[in-house]
């Protein structure tokens, strides 16, 4: 009988920890890649312009949890453009067609 009450206890035990030990929540990232772009042959200068529309900035209003998440994801998305749009200037640079 105490074996039995101790096989019961150590399947209830280690059910609690499996299902303890499981995500909460599911994160799901999209990733978006360009379409490439043909430039004419007799482009040799280009400019590389950092122009965030107004939409796509958030405001610094909320408080608590909100304005922390939200605070985060501006300064992601920041980082985001910037690497894009260096990527793209090192990309630009690389080719000898277009003057530095």
């Amino acid at each position: 009988m105490l074996k039995n009450i101790h096989s019961i206890f150590v399947y209830t035990l280690l059910g609690f920890l499996l299902t303890a030990c499981s995500s909460t929540k599911q994160l799901a990232i999209g990733i978006v890649e360009p379409a490439p772009v043909q430039l004419p042959q007799t482009i040799k200068r280009i400019g590389v312009v950092k122009n965030i529309p107004a939409s796509m900035q958030r405001s610094q209003t909320s408080e608590g949890i909100a304005g922390l998440v939200s605070r985060d994801d501006e300064y992601l998305m920041q980082k985001g453009v910037d690497a894009a749009l260096e990527g793209l200037l090192n990309k630009l640079l690389r080719d000898p067609r277009f003057d530095t």
